[in-house]
């Protein structure tokens, strides 16, 4: 019977080899609503569905070499890393089909475009005692954290809970640089976004405080734990927060997919 320490290794080798397509499939599904919202037609391209038989293919591999490699393998880490590194080229090179075939949705033509006076904030679309809630937790997560961390505890396994904790401020600046650029974007005349601005920035703001609540949560239960007699909830828990990770950079991803500019129409 395997140990739960190897579920965690065939866990991480079929996430490692599943994200490239994850991130794509997540970032066509966004540019596909947004295209919709906007009664533009979107034709995902082929080299999506092309990557997605590849990846198909590759689970089965990565999981069976991961159940047969001592867990943890430093061995399976590499084949892994080079496994995300392989499928991360079609990847990187749908991501850009997808850019171009989005473009349609993006570029708004227009012979007018409407200017304020008054500079928009995230603020107008959210109150900040929200935000600031966030970094406090944040800065105060991360400090014991620190904390714990500079206590000694034998047989530690630090790689891990180091990741998901220092991947949340991170989270933050890239939220908080979607929140900014979604309130202050460019609009024309005949354009009524406020509402619809307010409620694309709310979630957004989940999105957020979820990326800072669960890696940094993970990160701290993980910290002292033994993964050998407590690999179970170990393993989930890695699994959990790794997904949660990926889908919250595949979300900052798309939002550069959906970023409206504006063209001068033609008379």
């Amino acid at each position: 019977m395997m140990k739960s320490i190897q579920w965690a290794q065939i866990g991480g080798a079929i996430i490692a080899a599943a994200t490239p397509w994850t991130v794509v499939m997540i970032v066509r599904a966004v540019v596909s609503h947004h295209a919709r919202s906007f009664q533009v037609p979107f034709i995902s391209p082929r080299l999506v569905s092309v990557l997605g038989w590849i990846t198909l293919g590759v689970i089965p591999i990565v999981g069976v070499i991961a159940m047969l490699l001592p867990a943890p393998s430093f061995w399976n880490g590499a084949i892994d890393l080079s496994v995300f590194a392989a499928l991360s080229i079609p990847g990187v090179l749908a991501l850009q089909q997808i850019d171009e075939a989005s473009r349609m949705s993006r570029e708004v033509p227009t012979s007018i475009r409407e200017a304020s006076l008054r500079a928009r904030h995230v603020s107008d679309y959210l109150p900040f005692a929200w935000r600031a809630i966030v970094f406090a937790a944040t800065i105060v997560g991360l400090g014991v954290f620190a904390m714990r961390l500079a206590t000694p505890v034998a047989g530690r396994n630090l790689v891990v809970p180091l990741v998901f904790a220092l991947s949340t401020p991170l989270f933050i600046m890239l939220y908080e640089a979607w929140m900014k650029e979604l309130a202050t974007g460019g609009r024309t005349a005949d354009d009524d976004l406020d509402a619809q601005r307010q409620r694309i920035v709310r979630k957004v703001f989940v999105v957020e405080v979820l990326l800072v609540t669960i890696p940094l949560g993970v990160a701290h239960a993980l910290l002292n734990a033994n993964w050998v007699t407590e690999g179970a909830w170990v393993s989930v828990a890695i699994v959990v927060a790794g997904s949660v990770g990926i889908v919250g950079c595949a979300l900052a991803l798309s939002s550069k997919f959906i970023q409206r500019s504006y063209t001068i129409a033609p008379d």
